[in-house]
C-alpha cells in the first residue's frame, strides 16, 4: 500500500495556501505514441507559484492521467506532499485480489 494525493487534493492545497490568485500551470504535451505496450502520454507542467515556476513531467496512459502526473510532480518540487515519499510502505495480504476489510480497518487506524 502505497500513500499518494490526487491531482484535485495539490489544487486544493495551492488554493489553500497562496490563494487561486497566486498560482498557474501550463502544459505542453510531449509524446502521444501508441506503443506495443499500449498509450504512452509525456506531459510537461510548468507550474508557478507567487512567481517562482518549477517544472517536471509525467506520464500516463492517458492525457489526463499524464497531466495529473505532471502536476503532482512539480508541486512536489514546493513541498506538496514529499512528506509521503518518506512514509513507511506496508505490505498487505491480497484475497482473490481484493483487500480485506479488517485490514482495511487497520489500514484507516494507522493514517489517521
Amino acid at each position: 500500500v502505497v500513500a499518494y494525493v490526487d491531482a484535485r487534493t495539490v489544487l486544493d492545497r495551492l488554493d489553500e495556501v497562496v490563494g487561486p490568485e497566486g498560482w498557474q500551470d501550463a502544459y505542453e504535451v510531449l509524446a502521444d505514441r501508441e506503443t506495443d505496450k499500449g498509450r504512452i502520454v509525456e506531459v510537461r507542467c510548468r507550474l508557478t507559484i507567487l512567481g517562482t515556476t518549477k517544472e517536471d513531467v509525467g506520464e500516463g496512459d492517458t492525457l489526463k492521467a499524464a497531466f495529473s502526473d505532471a502536476l503532482k510532480r512539480a508541486a512536489v518540487k514546493f513541498g506538496v506532499g514529499r512528506y509521503l515519499y518518506r512514509l513507511e510502505k506496508l505490505w498487505v495480504p491480497l484475497k482473490d485480489g481484493q483487500i480485506e476489510e479488517k485490514t482495511l480497518a487497520k489500514l484507516r487506524e494507522l493514517l489517521t
